[in-house]
């Protein structure tokens, strides 16, 4: 896999994430959050079945190990992986809810795979310059509002469920609202849970791997086919009340994000929470 992939793939988280080389601004995250390695194949597949992987032009060990990150890091658990005729098939889970992937083509070039849930099927395609695509619509955020570029610069780092930083309290300096939309090749309440999670990736990277899932299954039990093909988020900022800034050091940004998830049905609200944003210029 070459090198800007892997970079990409790395930023998913990532990217959930899918997600990526597309999401800028406040939500631009690149880290990975995942909580759990689904990357290890020697979990799942014997000594045989793993010889016969290395003798496919298909499925690489290279595009397999992204593959199976960028589920990981989109909250996407793996609970077993068979092989069948040069493919990979997994059962999987989004929260409570349970998916099946094909792994079709895991390479250099394209990583492709099939999604499962009942009636319900989508293809998620990732090429080597770096484009996802849902259902051969190229997935892309929107940005409705935007933001300053010094708080694009600054959003480098981590989303978590809980303060990372000070007492949550004292975030009471309202600063802005942002809403972000990517829009589906199908309607929201038509795609599999997997899919809306790799979504969800998207429009909030570098969420732990365990909300990305959350908000994911939730917006799946509560969506309805009047909320349309476009998943919006709209979040209300907050800075510290003294700092009132998104750095409240000269080395730590940190910022509350009330974040509210919409399909195209205003009065429709698919999912409430509160993330906070954590910057570290060192890497912390």
């Amino acid at each position: 896999m070459n090198i800007t992939k892997k970079a990409y793939l790395k930023s998913i988280a990532i990217l959930l994430t899918i997600i990526m080389v597309f999401t800028f601004g406040l939500f631009y995250t690149p880290v990975n959050a995942a909580t759990k390695s689904n990357t290890d194949l020697n979990r799942f597949l014997t000594n045989d079945e793993l010889s016969a992987l290395e003798q496919s032009d298909t499925l690489t060990d290279d595009g397999l190990h992204d593959a199976l990150r960028f589920l990981d890091t989109c909250g996407i658990d793996i609970n077993n992986i068979e092989l069948n005729k040069n493919k990979l098939t997994l059962d999987v889970e989004v929260g409570d809810i349970s998916n099946s992937i094909i792994i079709n083509s895991a390479n250099n070039e394209l990583i492709k795979m099939e999604v499962f849930e009942g009636d319900k099927h989508n293809v998620i395609e990732l090429d080597d310059a770096n484009n996802l695509y849902v259902d051969g619509e190229k997935i892309e955020v929107t940005e409705e509002e935007i933001v300053d570029i010094d708080e694009i610069s600054a959003n480098a780092q981590a989303r978590y469920g809980s303060c990372p930083y000070g007492k949550a309290a004292d975030y009471t300096y309202y600063a802005k609202q942002t809403t972000k939309n990517v829009k589906l090749a199908k309607l929201i309440a038509k795609c599999t849970v997997a899919t809306i999670a790799i979504a969800v990736g998207v429009l909030v990277p570098g969420a732990a791997a365990g909300i990305t899932s959350g908000v994911a299954s939730f917006i799946a039990s509560e969506a309805v086919l009047s909320d349309g093909d476009v998943l919006k988020i709209k979040a209300s900022v907050y800075y510290h009340k003294s700092k009132k800034k998104f750095m409240v050091t000269n080395s730590i940004g940190c910022q509350k994000e009330i974040c509210s998830f919409y399909g195209k049905n205003p009065k429709h609200r698919l999912y409430k929470k509160t993330l906070w944003l954590y910057n570290h210029v060192n890497g912390a």
